[in-house]
């Protein structure tokens, strides 16, 4: 019993010192085909929605993976962010980069965005995993960056349930399923 107890007290430490530790920043994406323009590899652009707050000189990392991007390029950055960005290595397999350090404090709720071009290799995952860093890069939070559908796959899906639920109204009462 004391054995459990213990256990228990542990768990909730451990639960409070990782709540202690979330993220004060939320990032998701959409992601666009672009016309590739005759060139040899498949352009998209996923634009990225911040919100949160940054004390001055800190910021995020979001992380590519190397074999599903590369020539990463990053675009419409607002001014209170620098932007540096480290293109994948899949020879390595280092992960591509693109860092957002605030210059000045970015307060509370502050909504942001801003856009990564990049050719596609594989499929776009529906996430990606970002990390937050203070004004020694020592990485103090992070999370997962989710896609958020377009509002037409919404509109499509919501009309194909309704249609389901039409087709089930009508169908005869006797029939089984």
């Amino acid at each position: 019993m004391h054995f459990l107890r213990c256990c228990r007290q542990l768990m909730l430490a451990v639960a409070c010192c990782w709540a202690g530790a979330a993220s004060a920043v939320s990032l998701s994406f959409t992601a666009q085909d672009l016309p590739d323009g005759g060139g040899a590899g498949d352009l998209w652009q996923l634009d990225f929605s911040f919100e949160g707050e940054l004390t001055a000189f800190h910021g995020f990392s979001v992380l590519f993976d190397p074999t599903a991007f590369s020539g990463l390029v990053a675009s419409q950055v607002p001014a209170v962010f620098t932007p540096l960005v480290y293109d994948p290595d899949p020879v390595l397999g280092l992960s591509g980069i693109v860092q957002m350090t605030a210059e000045a404090g970015v307060a509370a709720n502050t909504r942001a965005s801003f856009s990564v071009q990049f050719t596609r290799l594989a499929s776009v995952p529906a996430a990606l995993t970002f990390e937050t860093f203070d004004d020694n890069f020592n990485i103090v939070g992070g999370g997962v960056a989710l896609a958020v559908p377009e509002p037409s796959t919404a509109l499509m899906l919501a009309a194909g349930g309704l249609m389901l639920l039409v087709r089930r109204a009508r169908r005869p009462a006797d029939l089984p399923g």
